[in-house]
């Protein structure tokens, strides 16, 4: 943009000096043409009293010869001669000068309304002849003919009026050649006064400016979007001479947005360095760091507007040095960011609002769910006849499937919201599958479905990550492996190092099944939430289509990603990758039978006979079901409401473990822990959550009152069990 700028003037400055030189070629044409009037004089004045020749003789009389006299005469012929070629030849390169330029000019005479000269170049520019220009439009009147309609009134009267005011002029304006072109012309002249001062004649150039003015109406279009780009997105600049202390340049959007014009702000606040006043004071210090800094900013601080209203800004600057790297200016741009501030507030406080209601409908949800689990399960362990037991226990099945979908629905909600986080803990690859297998053997069993687990040899057993994330991702992917297959059909699962690092590795998990498949058309379906490859599937074999956009989704947060292969009645290839940490020291691995989840149960409720427990809850249901599942394990059992009357029984009697719920009445769960931990007798009592409360950030929340462990509602019993024996033994 500048270089066009630079040019536009330059053109400028060559049509200025093209007007001197042309009319200082008008005043040498004249004193050349008094000059050479005065010469042809004298010439024809010597010419008569000359002598044409002198004749020479020699010594015997005879003539030997003619010379011609040089007589003043001859000699003043010659210079006209000279001064005439060299007219010419200046001449000759003004007009070439001219040409080059696109500068036509001419010489109007206002005494008799006509030409009395005009150049080549000026009838090309209006798109005539020569003689055209001359004889056709030899009037103001016929000459005014030429310029655009839309201009004529405004030039008409523009030299009209200089007729009267007899000044140089400059003036801008649209023609139309008789072609019906369109162009645009730039027209500049001296008056010629006499010796009354009146105007007789006037000099002037005009100049072709359609091109340069088009670079110039683009400048001045790109300027205003420019403008009006900051003004919208409230972007100011400003342009600081880091010598002088002063500011080179601001802009009015600059100044705006601190409520002043620009002036105003200039003389109120930059010019004698209050500029910090207007920084909200708690935000100066900061500012003030990186000023001083000297390296450049992007920073983010909140501003005392005109009238005291606080605006937030983002500036971003930049310091320029010269070659020395001596510090001489500064650039930067300001924009005014009161909206996003308060537009992202406003999205925090939704994404906040939702937090809470999904943890709400979590809490409400879990809590029944965990009675009808439960009292189905406690249903199952009493003596029934085969009908009531096949009744109670697709009862039972329906209501895990509901929790599963429950899961999965607030799972997707939390990956929405940006919620779902991961979990850096130390675990064992062997035994997290082993669990996830086990919960899955009964399942497979009903279809006669066998699961074969195979593990690399090479495959690090004690890893560190996101353990009960990678079973849910195993879970669905096995779950389905198996829903899909047919009766008597395969699954496998194989293991397999990709990558091994210092401190990390990446495995890849592969699952394949040889049931019913998909088309690659229905694979694209796959991780589509609630949907499935074909809609038929959902009839006959159930499922929303969860399972596997969060398996994704939770992959992708480990580092990997998945991808499917299949064919239709052959099978179906499911392959990911997660990336894991390593543990400090690898342990040697372990036989299943050494974890057996049947048999640490069993162990762990032998070690818990006799166990005193603390249950405190506010649910009569939930009461009555832990209640029961711990006697019938032998386990003796007190009972509280809220935290206060826990606090009463501890005070009163003696207990192995509290199993605490989170929301209660009077005193909460988290209260009930913090008064509990102040006391040094309960300094090492087990306390353990069992909440509903099962969004992420609850586990964080029970061990930071002092609670040892976490146990989301619904119950599995047998992760009661464990964790309790865990804690106490």
């Amino acid at each position: 943009m500048k270089n066009n700028i630079d040019l536009i003037a330059q053109e400028t400055d060559e049509n200025k000096l093209l007007m001197k030189r042309l009319k200082r070629l008008e005043a040498e044409l004249q004193q050349k043409t008094e000059i050479n009037r005065t010469l042809q004089l004298q010439l024809e004045a010597f010419t008569a009293t000359s002598i044409d020749a002198v004749v020479q003789v020699d010594c015997d009389g005879m003539v030997t010869g003619r010379y011609a006299d040089e007589a003043p005469g001859n000699k003043l012929e010659q210079l006209v001669e000279e001064r005439t070629t060299e007219l010419k030849e200046g001449e000759k390169l003004f007009k070439q000068a001219c040409r080059i330029a696109g500068l036509g000019y001419y010489l109007w005479d206002w005494t008799t309304n006509d030409y009395i000269f005009a150049s080549d170049e000026l009838a090309r520019i209006l798109g005539l002849g020569a003689d055209e220009l001359v004889s056709q439009y030899n009037t103001l009147e016929k000459d005014i003919m030429l310029v655009h309609p839309g201009d004529r009134e405004r030039v008409e009267a523009f030299f009209l009026e200089l007729i009267q005011k007899r000044t140089s002029y400059d003036i801008e304006y649209r023609i139309v050649r008789a072609d019906g072109d369109e162009r645009h012309v730039r027209e500049q002249g001296e008056p010629v006064l006499d010796h009354q001062g009146q105007l007789v004649r006037t000099i002037g150039v005009l100049q072709d400016i359609t091109e340069s003015g088009d670079i110039q109406r683009s400048i001045e279009q790109s300027e205003a979007k420019l403008r009006l780009a900051a003004q919208t997105a409230s972007l100011g600049y400003w342009h600081f001479d880091e010598v002088t202390g002063k500011y080179l340049d601001i802009s009015d959007e600059f100044a705006h947005i601190f409520g002043f014009s620009a002036d105003e702000f200039l003389e109120r606040y930059l010019s004698n360095g209050k500029f910090m006043e207007l920084i909200h004071p708690g935000d100066r210090a900061a500012v003030q760091e990186v000023y001083d800094s000297g390296s450049g900013a992007k920073i983010e601080y909140r501003i005392l507007r005109r009238g005291g209203d606080i605006g937030h800004i983002r500036e971003i600057g930049e310091y320029i040095k010269d070659d020395a790297g001596n510090l001489i200016e500064s650039v930067g741009t300001v924009q005014d960011i009161t909206e996003l501030k308060e537009a992202r507030l406003e999205a925090e406080n939704a994404s906040r609002a939702k937090s809470e209601f999904l943890a709400n409908m979590s809490h409400e949800i879990r809590t029944p769910m965990n009675a009808i689990i439960g009292m189905s399960y406690l249903a199952l362990k009493t003596s029934l006849n085969e009908k009531q037991k096949n009744y109670i226990s697709k009862a039972h099945d329906s209501a895990e499937s509901l929790l599963g979908i429950i899961d999965d629905i607030l799972d997707l909600a939390k990956i929405e919201a940006d919620k779902l986080e991961l979990e850096n803990i130390e675990f064992r690859l062997s035994e997290t599958i082993q669990n996830e297998v086990d919960l899955l053997k009964i399942k497979a069993d009903e279809k006669a479905v066998n699961i074969n687990v195979e593990i690399e040899k090479d495959v690090p057993d004690n890893l560190i990550g996101d353990s009960l994330r990678l079973g849910q991702i195993l879970i669905n992917l096995l779950s389905n492996a198996i829903k899909f297959s047919h009766t008597d059909g395969k699954v496998f699962l194989k293991v397999t190092l990709q990558e091994n690092r210092d401190h990390e590795v990446i495995l890849r998990f592969i699952v394949k099944d040889n049931g019913i498949g998909i088309s690659p058309e229905q694979q694209t379906k796959m991780f589509q939430p609630f949907s499935q490859a074909d809609s038929s599937t959902t009839r006959k074999y159930g499922g929303t289509g969860l399972g596997l956009i969060i398996s994704r989704n939770i992959i992708q947060m480990m580092g990997g990603d998945i991808s499917v292969e299949s064919e239709p009645e052959v099978g179906s290839t499911l392959t990911f990758n997660v990336r894991l940490g390593k543990q400090l020291q690898e342990n040697p691995a372990v036989e299943r039978s050494d974890y057996d989840i049947d048999k640490d149960v069993g162990n762990a409720i032998d070690r818990l006979r006799g166990t005193r427990v603390l249950l405190v809850d506010d649910n009569e249901i939930n009461q009555e079901l832990v209640t029961e599942l711990l006697t019938s394990n032998a386990m003796l059992v007190d009972t509280a409401y809220n935290g206060r009357e826990a606090l009463d029984l501890l005070n009163s009697g003696e207990y192995d473990i509290v199993l605490m719920d989170c929301q209660m009445p009077v005193m909460d769960g988290y209260e009930a822990t913090l008064e509990i931990r102040k006391q040094e007798r309960f300094s090492r009592l087990p306390v353990i959550a069992i909440t509903a409360n099962a969004m992420k950030g609850d586990r964080d929340k029970v061990l930071s009152v002092g609670m040892n462990d976490h146990i989301a509602k619904p119950i599995n019993i047998d992760k009661v069990l464990l964790t309790m024996d865990k804690w106490i033994n």
